[in-house]
């Protein structure tokens, strides 16, 4: 089966792996307690400044809690597709009430570890109440369902009237697509069923309802899409360290990718937006 063992289903370890990794962990902390009003530990105090003067290290953290608003009233989410849990986790540091909901019974019982509401279903068929979420979440999703519209229709309806989606996908209109065509790790066949470049996407959400479709900031991960890529190209497992790596010049061609979204940001390897339901429909 396509997803018999598919990473997300796997129980995460969040443990810092080494003192460069615990350094990290302190700033992470001690930005996210400055931003959400929160007290996760370990945390050093001066990571909040640190922390804004490195903007990647801040895209990377502000993405890793998928963008959610610092509002000082944290209600309650949904994260379909939610794997093992390990943003639901996140999220609940934060103070959202937390709920997921996952197609692989292994994945919902190991996201029901975290103390979140977790339940077993499809998506667009999920069994959520109607107008019940603040926020929906769609890690890497909506290119796995075979309507996609549908799907989007469904996050409009759980949503309560002003509540925002938030969601990733591959981008086709990526510099990396662009290069590697057919080998691109972006299309993953045959787990990825539809995919979408910034126009398509908002034309999508559009159809869906939502309104006030905002793109968030790049990654610099086109050194990542590119090794996968190569590996593929090679007929290599993505995920294999011993397989081949990155000649030289292509690490300087995705550094170069990297700075060229800056200003070409609707090439990103991965698109990133949130979107609203209407407060009245």
């Amino acid at each position: 089966m396509a997803y018999s063992d598919y990473y997300t289903h796997e129980e995460g370890d969040d443990a810092p792996k080494g003192g460069f990794a615990r350094f990290k962990r302190h700033l992470r902390n001690d930005y996210l307690n400055a931003r959400y009003n929160t007290d996760l530990q370990p945390a050093w105090k001066v990571g909040r400044w640190i922390t804004r003067l490195l903007s990647q290290k801040r895209k990377q953290i502000d993405e890793s809690v998928r963008h959610l608003p610092a509002t000082g009233k944290p209600s309650v989410l949904v994260d379909i597709g939610c794997g093992n849990g390990q943003f639901l986790g996140a999220a609940m540091q934060l103070g959202w009430e937390a709920w997921g909901v996952d197609l692989d019974p292994k994945a919902v019982e190991t996201a029901q570890k975290t103390g979140a509401t977790v339940i077993q279903g499809g998506f667009p068929d999920t069994g959520l109440p109607s107008a019940h979420f603040d926020i929906v979440t769609l890690s890497h999703v909506i290119e796995h369902v075979h309507d996609p519209l549908a799907a989007l229709r469904e996050a409009f309806r759980v949503l309560k009237p002003g509540g925002h989606l938030w969601l990733a996908t591959p981008n086709m209109g990526s510099f990396g697509h662009a290069r590697f065509g057919a080998d691109w790790r972006g299309l993953e066949p045959p787990r990825h069923l539809v995919l979408f470049n910034n126009n398509s996407l908002e034309k999508a959400l559009n159809g869906a309802g939502f309104i006030d479709i905002e793109h968030k900031p790049c990654l610099r991960q086109a050194a990542w899409f590119y090794q996968s890529s190569l590996r593929i190209a090679h007929g290599q497992d993505p995920y294999d360290a011993n397989a081949i790596t990155l000649p030289l010049a292509l690490r300087i061609a995705a550094k170069l990718v990297d700075f060229r979204v800056v200003v070409s940001p609707f090439r990103c390897e991965t698109i990133m937006v949130t979107a609203k339901r209407p407060d009245s429909d």
